[in-house]
């Protein structure tokens, strides 16, 4: 990925991203967007396994690498998991499965400690 593919690619995700105070929009035409509306806030931690270890929140050239990720979703007013995808890659044991969640909920931790 070129950096102006990759700066292209933040310009837009910035762009769908609310400042604070704001209602986030969904566009619906170029002219047109409504708001949207949530029920709650998700909060989404992606741990990898790439060469025997694993990485929480890895940047895009790592998940390349990586052999199988893992996508935990937590409610952000509680910290409950609500939904853990696993798209494609290698298989993964239970117990590797259990190690990532610990490090996503670790990471979950971090995540909130951030933001106000």
């Amino acid at each position: 990925v070129s950096n102006s593919d990759s700066k292209r690619a933040n310009d837009h995700l910035s762009s769908l991203r609310p400042e604070r105070d704001q209602q986030a929009c969904a566009v619906v035409s170029k002219t047109e967007s409504m708001p949207l509306k949530f029920r709650q806030e998700i909060v989404p931690i992606t741990v990898i396994y790439a060469h025997n270890q694993y990485i929480v929140d890895p940047t895009f050239e790592e998940e390349e690498v990586g052999s199988t990720k893992i996508l935990f979703e937590f409610q952000k007013s509680n910290g409950s998991m609500r939904k853990v995808t696993k798209p494609g890659g290698s298989s993964i044991s239970p117990e590797q499965v259990s190690i990532a969640l610990g490090l996503a909920k670790k990471g979950l931790q971090d995540v909130m400690a951030s933001m106000p």
